[in-house]
């Protein structure tokens, strides 16, 4: 509950970001990575955009996420969003 707090309070006024999407479910970095079949260490990364990641991987996250490919893209790249 304590995530989804903060999901709600500190990022309700942005766009969705992976970590928002994550903090909803109430999930760690190491829960998502878990249910992603990647590691924290990669989460972490994609959170603070250190790193390009695969269409495989999009899928994956965005499968344990229950998003789509494209909402997950749009979270990754919002200056690019139609």
């Amino acid at each position: 509950d304590g995530r989804k707090w903060v999901a709600d309070t500190f990022y309700a006024d942005r766009p969705d970001s992976i970590a928002q999407l994550r903090l909803r479910k109430g999930w760690s970095q190491a829960e998502l990575a878990k249910r992603a079949d990647t590691s924290q260490p990669h989460i972490a990364r994609l959170e603070m955009n250190r790193v390009d990641p695969q269409l495989s991987t999009i899928r994956k996250i965005a499968n344990a996420l229950g998003v789509s490919a494209a909402t997950l893209m749009q979270a990754i790249c919002p200056e690019e969003a139609p």
